[in-house]
């Protein structure tokens, strides 16, 4: 299980310091936050503590990291995950 939640304004902080390594998860109203879309950075395969939480899914994508790809859910991923950004 993961410590608290860290809860950013965007991942630009972040997101230098792990380059290639970084995926973000982007889920609609997960267990954590029922009322919300959150985008969580995983470092290779790995959830990290690090989430940027909005209301809408347009505000979330708005805040994207530049040269990162939207990938589409597999069938087999968790119901509550969008997407993934690469």
């Amino acid at each position: 299980m993961l410590p608290k939640n860290i809860i950013l304004p965007n991942f630009s902080s972040v997101i230098k310091t792990v380059k290639n390594n970084a995926l973000i998860a982007v889920y609609k109203h997960p267990k954590d936050f029922p009322d919300s879309f959150v985008a969580r950075l995983f470092i290779s395969r790995y959830p990290t503590r690090y989430c940027v939480v909005r209301k809408t899914y347009d505000e979330l994508f708005s805040i994207k990291p530049k040269g990162m790809c939207v990938v589409p859910r597999d069938d087999d991923d968790d119901p509550v995950i969008v997407e993934s950004w690469l």
